[in-house]
């Protein structure tokens, strides 16, 4: 508490007085408002509104889908895994994600907040533990509705510490944080349903579980409103969730549709009703800031924009699309430099934020004659929310094919640098270099399959540059590097880590020098500093010192203090030369590059050098031989010959995380500067 007090009194020193007037008077005007919705939720179901609009439109009459995304057997077997409602979530491992069940913990910190199983009480006496009593006479008629045999899923425990929010706590209310271990990115992770595309994709397959995968999908989506009501519990805490859970309820349902699924008007109608449900929620509860709109935000506008496209148009309905449709333009335009990257600063959220704002696009290029029109005529004055909805009607663009869209020249060309941006991080073996935070995230998951990248096929390094990022990248038919260095400063720089002049190391499709990764966020503060400090990157670090000064508390864990200085002085094909200044003064690292060698050299002032240490950190599956004067690394056949003038070298258990919750030990290199030049000399041997 005391750290988070910390985190207050800094922003409160470094804020204008008038900036901090005008935002205690905001969150005095939110705190009643919400307060006054909140208790005229509690007295209404809110479900019952007296009008929607209808689904009255579908985009993929033409899917083509790869064989692979649909007969594999991994597929089959995932399938069956979710009918019996088992999911391998966040590290999780597969679990069956009901109300019973004991937690497994996380690192010791284990809670028993299980309710009574729904089968060994009333049904209106169990309700009345998990909903407000305005709620329970309808979701009791909902529930009665789903076949014997269902299992309810608990929507609001984090499975793996066994953590449980109150789901009859208002949104506003719900709390993270406060308890060690539990993680409330798991259950917003079971609620974003991205297993529903993947059933739905499997039912277009033909398979003969079909009519299984129909009921399934309606069965899920009546447990989901029935024990969520809008605006209660976890699952409507975080609108990028909201948002994702609609965007994959929308792809499913069109998918099963237009595979032949046949649904009774009755859900339909009830299907309606949620997804506009949701699509208020997330107009209600923007994630905008003027200075801070991130990938959330992105979210938002991109579930939104699914909702607007799928609903008959209303005059609502016209808003909300053509602010979509204009918001995406604007975050795609400030929230990704000019090389494409994106300034969140991690390539994990840089391909969350590209896969948002490609099947957005997708959906805007589908939208037919009378959905379009409403980028015309809508009534911007029904809008007041910020950012404020421009005048229509909205720029539209000759295409090549003779329509028109609302995407300028310059969107396209930067959509190809984002692609090119991704294709640039992908190491051979088909996974991402784990810049920044991984968070795992996903916008949705069609198929979750991945695919290895074929091999350069030039002897000598490529260079694929993106200083505005900060990375840099050399690829030839021997190895694949990245080194991180610079970039803008963006913000608090949330997702980044003290990782400058840090770099990752593959040999063919075998990565050998990793980054560990992010592991977790608020669960597990110290897990978090942990692996976003320093000494967890593959660079030089100084005990008790930082490139970068972390923030504490929950509300520091996304904020990194101080500017390293980061300058790149020198990159050709073959060398790289930068620097940085986050200890105090500068030290500097060199690259020099051949078709089978890569040469390190640091350069440290005096004063930091008797102190400080470098590490390596390997692959997992990496086998460490330490001899005389080398290292001896091998993995699959491929193998390294480590040289250094380093002292006391030393093999020394890390943890290593390769996604978000997931984590496992392996060794790392570690060594003592010593003196001013340090070098170190990786070579790649002959296949063994």
């Amino acid at each position: 508490m005391a750290n988070s007090w910390q985190e207050y009194w800094r922003k409160i020193k470094t804020t204008p007085l008038r900036i901090i007037v005008r935002k205690i008077a905001h969150l005095i005007n939110s705190e009643l408002h919400s307060r006054y919705r909140a208790h005229k939720a509690l007295r209404r179901d809110n479900r019952k509104c007296a009008k929607w609009p209808a689904l009255a439109f579908t985009y993929l009459e033409c899917l083509q889908l790869p064989p692979q995304s649909v007969e594999s057997q991994e597929n089959k077997r995932l399938c069956e895994f979710y009918f019996g409602h088992q999911f391998d979530l966040l590290g999780s491992g597969w679990r069956e994600w009901g109300y019973a069940g004991e937690a497994s913990g996380v690192e010791g910190h284990s809670y028993r907040h299980n309710l009574p199983t729904p089968e060994t009480m009333a049904l209106a006496d169990w309700l009345a533990l998990t909903l407000p009593q305005a709620y329970i006479a309808y979701s009791q008629k909902l529930l009665a509705t789903l076949p014997p045999d269902y299992s309810l899923l608990d929507w609001q425990k984090d499975i793996k510490s066994g953590f449980r929010w109150d789901s009859r706590a208002w949104y506003k209310n719900i709390r993270y944080g406060l308890a060690s271990g539990a993680d409330i990115k798991v259950p917003w992770e079971l609620g974003r349903m991205q297993h529903l595309p993947q059933l739905a994709v499997w039912y277009r397959a033909n398979t003969p579980q079909g009519e299984r995968i129909v009921h399934e999908f309606c069965h899920e989506i009546i447990d989901f409103v029935a024990m969520n009501p809008p605006g209660f519990g976890v699952q409507w805490a975080s609108t990028m969730d909201v948002a994702i859970r609609v965007a994959n309820w929308l792809i499913a349902y069109d998918i099963l549709k237009n595979s032949g699924a046949e649904f009774t008007a009755h859900f339909v109608d009830f299907f309606a009703q949620s997804v506009y449900a949701h699509g208020r929620h997330i107009v209600g509860n923007l994630e905008y800031s003027d200075t801070e709109a991130g990938n959330h935000y992105l979210s938002d506008i991109g579930g939104l924009l699914f909702v607007a496209a799928y609903l008959a148009r209303t005059a609502e309905t016209d808003v909300w699309l053509a602010f979509a449709v204009q918001e995406l333009i604007c975050e795609s335009e400030r929230q990704f430099y000019a090389e494409g990257s994106n300034f969140e600063g991690s390539t994990s959220y840089h391909r969350l934020t590209t896969e948002m704002v490609s099947y957005a696009t997708a959906l805007v290029l589908g939208l037919p004659a009378d959905k379009m029109d409403a980028l015309r005529v809508y009534d911007h004055t029904r809008y007041r929310i910020r950012p404020t909805l421009q005048a229509p009607p909205l720029p539209l663009y000759r295409m090549g094919n003779g329509r028109e869209s609302p995407f300028p020249a310059w969107y396209w060309e930067k959509l190809a640098r984002m692609a090119d941006f991704i294709r640039h991080t992908t190491r051979p073996d088909g996974l991402a270099v784990q810049i920044g935070d991984n968070d795992s995230g996903r916008f949705t998951f069609v198929s979750p399959q991945t695919t290895q990248i074929a091999l350069p096929t030039s002897p000598t390094p490529e260079l694929h540059a993106y200083p505005e990022f900060g990375l840099f990248v050399y690829q030839c038919t021997r190895y694949y590097l990245c080194i991180r260095c610079g970039g803008k400063i963006h913000g608090n720089r949330g997702h980044c880590h003290n990782d400058q002049l840090s770099f990752e190391l593959a040999v063919g499709d075998v990565p050998f020098v990793v980054d560990p990764g992010t592991y977790l966020y608020s669960a597990l503060p110290e897990r978090r500093n942990q692996f976003r400090a320093t000494a967890s990157h593959n660079t030089i670090s100084v005990p008790g010192r930082e490139q970068s000064e972390l923030g504490h508390g929950v509300r520091g864990l996304f904020k990194l203090y101080g500017n390293p200085q980061a300058r790149v002085r020198e990159v050709t094909p073959c060398r790289f030369v930068a620097s940085h200044c986050g200890f105090g003064e500068e030290i500097r690292r060199e690259f020099v590059l051949t078709p089978i060698s890569v040469h390190i050299c640091d350069y440290l002032p005096k004063t930091i050098a008797r102190s400080a240490t470098f590490s390596l950190h390997c692959h997992p599956q990496v086998r460490i031989q330490q001899q005389q004067e080398k290292v001896i690394l091998t993995c699959r056949g491929q193998r390294l010959t480590i040289k250094t003038t380093f002292s006391n070298i030393a093999i020394e258990p890390y943890l290593f995380s390769a996604g978000y919750g997931k984590i496992e030990g392996s060794k790392k290199i570690v060594g003592q500067c010593g003196h001013s030049n340090s070098r170190l000399e990786i070579e790649m041997g002959e296949r063994v």
